[in-house]
């Protein structure tokens, strides 16, 4: 500094004001992934169908945005760009599976025109037998969670409950559900297919049952006979995976 100071008496200035127009670009690329966001990331996954429509240097904008919205710090930019090339230009039934984090063994994973974040750990494989106590939240045994929120009109029939406890447990396949009364009972696997769940969400959904009957299955329902009136109180159950 002493030397570009001596040759150069504006040096600080110039390179203040252009440290200053770098924040102010970065601010405004941050504005612009997040209107993108709005359109192309839907309960934390990301529509590639759409991503592709955007420019590359703009997709490469979101795609680092969305990175560091979950607390990944953004890899090289050789690296960045070699990601997003295989996840825009991966066949639609691809299994694509790239790993971001060692340290926390998280990939990067398309399903069904989706990008997703899988972080795997081996707690992942633990069975779930739990009862719910009234806490509004309920930490499962890979560190995802089920929220209960109390709401008129909508989820659980609280009234129905009894005095009874919700026990959450894992899946053990061979599970049937009606969540819809003008249709069938359906296996539980049919359901999840339909519903588009990605394979390894479904090998960890947590199951709510009521004493033995399948009360709720986060992402899909609740038992057509369990659910709230317009007039009743009852329990909505998210699963934040």
């Amino acid at each position: 500094m002493p030397v570009l100071k001596a040759r150069l008496p504006a040096a600080s200035a110039t390179l203040a004001r252009s440290a200053a127009h770098i924040a102010e670009a970065s601010d405004l690329l941050d504005e612009l992934a997040q209107i993108d966001a709005q359109a192309l990331v839907v309960d934390g996954r990301m529509n590639i169908e759409w991503l592709s429509t955007l420019s590359f240097p703009r997709a490469k904008n979101l795609f680092r945005w969305w990175l560091a919205s979950m607390d990944f710090t953004a890899p090289s930019k050789d690296r960045l760009d070699e990601m997003l090339t295989q996840l825009i230009n991966a066949g639609a039934d691809a299994s694509l599976k790239i790993l971001l984090d060692k340290t926390s063994d998280t990939y990067l994973r398309r399903y069904q025109g989706f990008a997703y974040i899988e972080s795997n750990h081996p707690e992942h494989a633990s069975e779930i037998a739990m009862i719910w106590q009234g806490e509004d939240t309920l930490t499962m045994p890979d560190g995802t969670q089920l929220v209960f929120e109390r709401k008129q009109g909508e989820g659980l029939a609280i009234d129905r409950l009894g005095g009874h406890k919700l026990r959450i447990a894992s899946r053990n396949g061979g599970e049937r559900f009606k969540p819809d009364l003008a249709r069938p009972t359906r296996t539980l696997k049919h359901l999840l297919q339909e519903a588009n769940m990605p394979p390894w969400l479904r090998e960890r959904l947590p199951l709510v049952y009521l004493d033995d009957t399948l009360a709720v299955v986060p992402s899909i329902g609740v038992d057509c006979m369990m659910q709230a009136t317009e007039q009743e109180f009852g329990l909505l159950i998210r699963w934040l995976a």
